[in-house]
C-alpha cells in the first residue's frame, strides 16, 4: 500500500472508531448451527354421535324422522355444525342432494316452502291506513320471509313480493 492510502485508513479509524484493518477487528463469533427437525403431531381422532341421512335424500326433500339416524362420525372439520338432535332437523328442507350416511349439518338445511309455484295466493299491499288485497298466482316456490315472483290475476302484471304465510304475499313497503 502506498502512504496516502495507509494514512487515510488510519484517519478513518481514529475518527470513526472502527478498525480499518481486518487484523485490528475483534473476531466475529460463528453463527450457531441451526437444525430444523419436522414436528411430529400425533393423530388425534375424535368422533361424535351425530345425525346422518338414513337413505338418499333428494334436493328440496322435507325431512321426516325416518330419514335420519344417529352414527359416530370422525370430526375432521371444526367449523362444521353437525346436528345431534332429530328435532332440530325434522320439518326442514334439504338444500342439496344428500347421500346415505352423510352427516347432517346446519348449513345443509333450510326452511320448508309454504307457497309452491302455480299456487293461488293473496297479494297484499298496505301503507298507512290504505290496505289493498287481490288475487294472484305464485311464479316461484317460497319459504316464509323469502322474495318470490307473483302475477296479478286481474292485470297480468308480474310483481315481486315477500311471503308472509302459506297463502299471502306482501308487496310494496
Amino acid at each position: 500500500m502506498n502512504r496516502s492510502v495507509c494514512a487515510t485508513l488510519l484517519v478513518v479509524t481514529w475518527v470513526v472508531g472502527v478498525p480499518a484493518f481486518a487484523a485490528d477487528r475483534p473476531p466475529v463469533p460463528p453463527a450457531p448451527a441451526l437444525t430444523v427437525a419436522p414436528a411430529r403431531v400425533p393423530d388425534v381422532a375424535t368422533s361424535k354421535d351425530v345425525l346422518v341421512a338414513a337413505r338418499w335424500l333428494r334436493y328440496n326433500h322435507v325431512l321426516e324422522e325416518h330419514d335420519l339416524t344417529h352414527a359416530p362420525v370422525r370430526l375432521t372439520n371444526a367449523h362444521s355444525r353437525y346436528l345431534e338432535e332429530k328435532a332440530s332437523a325434522v320439518g326442514k328442507r334439504v338444500l342439496r342432494a344428500v347421500q346415505s350416511g352423510m352427516p347432517i349439518t346446519d348449513d345443509l338445511l333450510g326452511e320448508p316452502y309454504v307457497i309452491r309455484r302455480g299456487a293461488r295466493v293473496t297479494i297484499a299491499y298496505a301503507t298507512g291506513p290504505l290496505s289493498i288485497q287481490t288475487g294472484g298466482i305464485a311464479r316461484d316456490d317460497g319459504a316464509i320471509g323469502s322474495a318470490i315472483r307473483i302475477t296479478n290475476s286481474e292485470s297480468r302484471r308480474e310483481l315481486w313480493g315477500q311471503v308472509v304465510n302459506g297463502d299471502t304475499v306482501q308487496v310494496g313497503p
